[in-house]
């Protein structure tokens, strides 16, 4: 747990980062405040200075980095977001079957294609379905593929 005391001890007192809620405003006013009431005679010496300093620089990298790593969660779940919509689209028009999680099979058009609950559900009319639960996919039957009217 990190600390910051004053030199000569007198007229500061020790916080730590769990007691500051550890944001760089406090960090800053807590070193203002020391060297406020630093002795003249007898300043800081520099490698307690500068470690302070480097302590402050490691906390606002590891504050911008995970800002970061937040806006790259984000975009990495909207790309999956539309990766899977994307496939969910592919599927428009064709019949699939399906077994759900509880054991129901069954088959059915696909209508629509859209995001539920961060997963592609397929509407297939009387039921929605989860992309998962998909067991087979193919073209829909398009009418009179047999007897083409051709007699021999």
């Amino acid at each position: 747990m990190s600390s910051i005391s004053g030199i000569s001890g007198q007229g500061v007192q020790t916080a730590s980062w769990s007691e500051t809620g550890s944001d760089k405003d406090m960090f800053l006013k807590l070193l203002v405040a020391e060297m406020g009431a630093q002795d003249p005679m007898q300043p800081m010496d520099n490698q307690s200075f500068m470690e302070q300093l480097s302590q402050f620089s490691a906390m606002e990298q590891t504050s911008e980095m995970n800002t970061s790593l937040q806006e790259l969660l984000h975009l990495q779940t909207v790309l999956a977001a539309m990766s899977g919509l994307e496939k969910g689209a592919a599927l428009l028009g064709k019949e699939v079957d399906y077994e759900t999680g509880d054991g129901d099979k069954g088959s059915g058009t696909v209508k629509e294609a859209r995001i539920e609950d961060n997963q592609v559900v397929l509407d297939l009319g009387d039921r929605t379905i989860k992309i998962g639960e998909v067991t087979g996919i193919r073209n829909k039957e398009t009418g009179s593929g047999e007897g083409s009217g051709e007699n021999e």
